[in-house]
């Protein structure tokens, strides 16, 4: 059988049992790049595997300010940890009808947030989600909770050194420097201030940041495109405003450019 440009033999699947594998069913064939400019970068795949009208979105903020100091990489934490907070309610009607979400520090490369579920409604988390990112909407009584609950995670991280050092290797390979444990522990203990902190970071972080997106499932290109356009709106009117309330300028907020973005090494 002669496949296709790009089809290698290992992505296709059989039609049924004894027959042979046919070029027009791909097993793995990649997402496309929509958008590619300052500022976003976008990939569509229109999968029906999950036999469920289902989405499953990943979304990397990226930028210089993620986590240049251990300081830095501690606010980092700490402002997606007071927006879960403060989405806690909106999270547990979301998981009741089918819809999660979740958020990381990935150290240098930035953030990460992840939202998958129903296609009908998930649009809808996406925005809330990413609304409360961009105006650092917490819940200023859980501060005290949030940042004792991570100072005891960095304290009791070496507790299981083999996952610390997975981690850490994990870090190192994907670019830049893995703050040690105790250095972020020392940087929460003795640097962080107050929210206000947490907020002036968030919006240091967005004023100049490039938003990198894949979207895989029941979802058009049209449709992935305009949420991915939509998002990058967000971000950046908020982290003006943000920055202009800070008095940080109206002006500060800046696009990355994709080539210009900070990079996975490996």
């Amino acid at each position: 059988v002669t496949l296709p440009d790009g089809i290698e033999s290992w992505m296709l699947v059989s039609a049924g049992a004894g027959s042979a594998a046919v070029p027009s069913l791909v097993l793995a064939q990649p997402p496309s790049m929509l958008v590619d400019e300052p500022g976003l970068r976008l990939w569509h795949k229109l999968a029906v595997g999950y036999g469920q009208p289902r989405i499953g979105s990943y979304f990397r903020l990226s930028g210089p300010a993620a986590a240049a100091t251990p300081l830095a990489a501690v606010l980092g934490a700490l402002w997606l940890r007071l927006v879960e907070e403060g989405l806690a309610e909106d999270a547990y009607l979301a998981d009741v009808a089918g819809l999660h979400w979740s958020s990381s520090p990935e150290g240098r490369i930035g953030f990460e947030v992840r939202l998958d579920g129903f296609s009908d409604k998930l649009h809808l988390l996406t925005a809330r989600v990413f609304q409360a990112l961009a105006t650092c909407q917490v819940k200023a009584h859980t501060f005290p909770a949030v940042v004792e609950q991570l100072l005891r995670r960095y304290r009791n991280a070496l507790l299981k050194p083999a996952q610390a050092a997975n981690t850490t290797r994990l870090r190192c390979l994907t670019g830049g420097r893995a703050w040690s444990h105790d250095q972020l522990a020392e940087a929460l203990q003795n640097e962080v201030e107050g929210i206000q902190q947490v907020q002036a970071f968030a919006a240091e972080v967005l004023s100049c940041c490039h938003l990198e997106c894949l979207l895989l499932g029941n979802t058009t290109a049209d449709e992935a495109v305009s949420l991915g356009r939509q998002l990058a709106v967000t971000l950046s009117h908020s982290s003006s405003s943000a920055a202009a309330a800070g008095g940080l300028g109206a002006n500060i907020t800046r696009r990355l450019s994709a080539s210009s973005r900070p990079q996975e090494a490996c």
